[in-house]
């Protein structure tokens, strides 16, 4: 069976590339770009070269990050921070569709200790992981959480990278927070799809 990753790692690399692109337009290359056409001519022109090492880039850093480390990053949680590790004390209450009892009567009972928990939730997902509907919504966990990963991973190289360029300080400071704010909504879609792939399983996995 096709693994989910290579469904999405086009889209990671175009995440890659643009980044990189961004950093190297305004930041190394000092452009001042006003508009997005002229962003686009400039990639396509003699900076474009640079995107050669895009897929190079790419594949490095999706392997810098274990899969708790990534966790980490989206949840804020040192200790237990994977989503299924609260998947009875505190998701099982947030979706209609899942019928507690049914849980219990099936898969006997459920556990409030967290890594107790994550480990009945792993057996119930992996007794219906090729179900259609949680292929795809574990496809959009993983490719959500490693885009987290590439966009702390690119806040922390590039806004140290910073300090070693000339340029603006107002230019600087913008760019930061387009980093700090890439990085915050892509923990925001990436917490959404872990919690719903936890309560898509519990949902289906009676």
């Amino acid at each position: 069976m096709e693994n989910l990753k290579d469904k999405y790692k086009s889209f990671l690399l175009i995440f890659a590339i643009a980044n990189i692109a961004v950093f190297w337009v305004i930041i190394v290359s000092g452009r001042d770009i006003s508009s997005v056409p002229d962003l686009i001519s400039v990639l396509l022109s003699e900076d474009g070269l640079f995107m050669l090492f895009a897929p190079l880039i790419s594949l490095v850093l999706n392997g810098l990050m274990s899969v708790k480390t990534k966790a980490q990053i989206i949840f804020w949680r040192y200790k237990h921070p994977l989503p299924g590790c609260f998947a009875f004390t505190k998701f099982v209450s947030k979706d209609s569709r899942i019928d507690a009892g049914k849980l219990k009567a099936k898969w006997g009972e459920l556990p409030t200790d967290p890594d107790e928990q994550n480990r009945l939730w792993y057996s119930i997902y992996k007794s219906i992981e090729y179900d259609t509907r949680i292929l795809s919504a574990h496809k959009d966990w993983l490719f959500s959480r490693d885009v987290s990963a590439y966009a702390i991973l690119f806040q922390i190289v590039f806004g140290i990278a910073l300090f070693f360029f000339s340029g603006e300080l107002e230019t600087k400071i913008y760019y930061g927070i387009f980093l700090a704010i890439q990085y915050l909504v892509a923990v925001i879609v990436a917490r959404t799809y872990g919690e719903r792939f936890v309560t898509n399983v519990l949902a289906n996995g009676v």
